[in-house]
């Protein structure tokens, strides 16, 4: 006699979070669709180079977190008359994970990494009556990932949220200079390692919630194309 068993098969978080970010990558398409035409002013594009800092996490073992380093931040976004932004930002760089076991004590490095994050989000830009200095600020939702380079720990991908604000000085309707602060953090939705360590010599399992709080200090030009 044959016994049928039904496995039910839970998606994992990281399936999880690919499948939110995919959403939310869907919905930023059909708002822009169905913008462009109705308000729609122009796209541009903001570069600049970034410093990072910030992001220690506590574990079991110690504090561990990606070095403090400068990265690279490229953001595309669409400007709606109404001074409303969709934007989409792809930030990269070089980084090294650093860990210390007590808060006093010096810090450790593990090996070498690098610092990727792609997100989406909606922005607002304060630009009545061009004006000299133009403020803005807006959330966004994508990824943050800090891919390993030591074999015996594991890359870092995570559902992310940041917060960005800044201003714009235009030299030109078409061109300016801007600075801004990004505060980005990785959402862990269910108790995990961060940075798994295949030896088993560290465990750097973290508590749910956000997580590896990073500022990055960022200033470049930027361009509106009408």
């Amino acid at each position: 006699m044959f016994h049928l068993k039904l496995l039910i098969l839970k998606p994992s978080e990281s399936k999880i979070e690919m499948r939110f970010t995919k959403f939310i990558v869907l919905v930023f398409v059909l708002i822009v669709m169905s913008g462009l035409e109705a308000i729609g002013q122009g796209f541009g594009v903001r570069l600049s180079p970034n410093y990072r800092v910030g992001g220690n996490v506590k574990t079991p073992s110690g504090i561990v977190m990606p070095m403090e380093d400068f990265s690279f931040q490229t953001s595309l976004h669409y400007k709606f008359e109404n001074g409303l932004m969709l934007d989409a930002t792809y930030i990269g760089g070089p980084t090294s994970i650093k860990y210390k076991p007590l808060k006093w004590e010096p810090w450790e490095n593990l090996g070498e990494a690098q610092v990727r994050s792609f997100m989406m989000g909606v922005f607002y830009e304060r630009n009545d009556n061009d004006p000299a200095v133009m403020p803005y600020g807006g959330v966004r939702l994508g990824n943050f990932a800090v891919n390993s380079l030591n074999p015996d720990f594991e890359s870092f991908n995570k559902f992310a949220f940041s917060i960005e604000g800044g201003i714009k000085i235009p030299f030109s309707p078409h061109f300016g200079f801007f600075t801004h602060v990004n505060v980005l953090a990785p959402i862990q939705f269910g108790e995990g390692e961060i940075f798994r360590n295949r030896t088993g010599e560290y465990d750097f399992t973290a508590s749910p919630g956000l997580i590896l709080f990073q500022f990055n200090l960022a200033y470049g030009i930027y361009f509106q194309l009408y």
